[in-house]
């Protein structure tokens, strides 16, 4: 069975490349030479992103933007990500607040319209903040990676282009599952967010399995048919020849 994993970070080790193709994001600045060299060794597989995650805003070092602009002009199918904001963390006395994140995520998605890439973004209790600076910055070739949130929410995202990438978690929440019954089927991606052997309790090839036998059954179709479907819908997104 043919699948695509739209959203992990398979840099973090402690597996083989999966047997179907995947979109690994970066999280900070360690993480883009490790992806670049496992691009340039499955580069008919392995589709990566380069940025630095809301968890990590404070982290960049001198000169990141322009270092990071010049990676993605020498890596023409490379993608903008992990970027995003997390309203969780902002609220705690340890994580970096919406200021901080703010500061780096603007930056990512100047780049994203720039030079015209798609952009993974990660939403935690700050789609308000998020949509302000999509629409600010003129974004609309982007995703909202393991999408938990409302119809309305799921609604502004559809509105303003984006797509939605399915995770367990969306599938598991009641509102976020309610959500993608009625959205347009080719605007969804499917993902493990695979972390690492130490964070995930299963193999990837298990966990996107079962992102597809979950959503097979909210579409009504075989489980074969809905990778295909969204096998096409990570190309346009990503635009995989």
């Amino acid at each position: 069975m043919q699948a695509f994993d739209a959203h992990n970070h398979l840099q973090k080790g402690g597996t083989t490349p999966p047997n179907f193709a995947c979109a690994p994001s970066a999280t900070c600045e360690a993480d883009w030479k490790v992806l670049e060299e496992m691009a340039n060794g499955s580069p008919l597989q392995i589709f990566p992103g380069y940025g630095i995650h809301p968890w990590w805003a404070g982290t960049e070092t001198p000169g990141w933007e322009e270092r990071l602009k010049d990676l993605l002009a020498k890596n023409y199918g490379a993608f903008i990500g992990e970027s995003g904001l997390d309203g969780y963390r902002a609220t705690r006395v340890r994580g970096p607040g919406f200021t901080s994140q703010i500061s780096i995520l603007r930056p990512q998605l100047r780049l994203a319209k720039t030079l015209d890439r798609p952009i993974v973004l990660h939403c935690v209790r700050a789609w308000d903040e998020l949509r302000e600076c999509l629409q600010e910055e003129s974004v609309r070739h982007f995703a909202i990676h393991r999408f938990k949130g409302s119809p309305e929410m799921a609604s502004e995202i559809m509105q303003l282009g984006g797509y939605i990438s399915v995770h367990l978690d969306t599938l598991y929440n009641r509102s976020s599952s309610n959500s993608i019954k009625w959205m347009p089927r080719s605007r969804i991606l499917v993902e493990t967010d695979w972390d690492g052997p130490r964070v995930e309790g299963r193999p990837m090839e298990e966990e996107i399995g079962e992102v597809l036998r979950q959503l097979a059954v909210i579409w009504d179709m075989t489980v074969e048919a809905t990778a295909r479907a969204t096998l096409r819908n990570a190309k346009e997104f990503y635009r995989i020849l």
